[in-house]
């Protein structure tokens, strides 16, 4: 069965070829997937060299320089290194969360995004 992706995909896949584009190095960037049900994710992220894939449970086990993460982790950016954004994967699926690491991604125009460390980011 196929299953439509949503516009807030796209958005993050554009954020992500306007870094490359600037920094071609950033190819190499460190995308940490932690989730229970990641389609298309590993799909989308099958050509960069430095994917990681972790404990649903916790959205920081591993730093990235981008994260995707159930909006229901149970850990925080206890260091206040990222920009979130809590987003549509795909139809019949629920809400999941983006990280942005502020240090990769500084300069560059993220509409949506906010400071982790919310309430929000576990669901509350």
């Amino acid at each position: 069965m196929y299953v439509q992706t949503k516009t807030d995909l796209k958005d993050i896949e554009d954020l992500i070829k306007i870094k490359i584009t600037s920094a071609p190095d950033a190819q190499n960037m460190r995308v940490q997937i932690n989730m229970n049900d990641a389609w298309p994710l590993p799909w989308l992220f099958s050509r960069f060299p430095n994917v990681g894939f972790g404990d649903f449970r916790k959205a920081f086990a591993e730093k990235g320089d981008v994260i995707f993460a159930e909006v229901t982790h149970e850990d925080k950016d206890s260091e206040g290194q990222y920009w979130r954004r809590v987003m549509a994967l795909r139809d019949a699926r629920a809400p999941i969360v983006v990280y942005l690491k502020k240090s990769f991604f500084q300069g560059i125009n993220l509409p949506g995004f906010g400071p982790s460390g919310m309430p929000e980011d576990r669901g509350t």
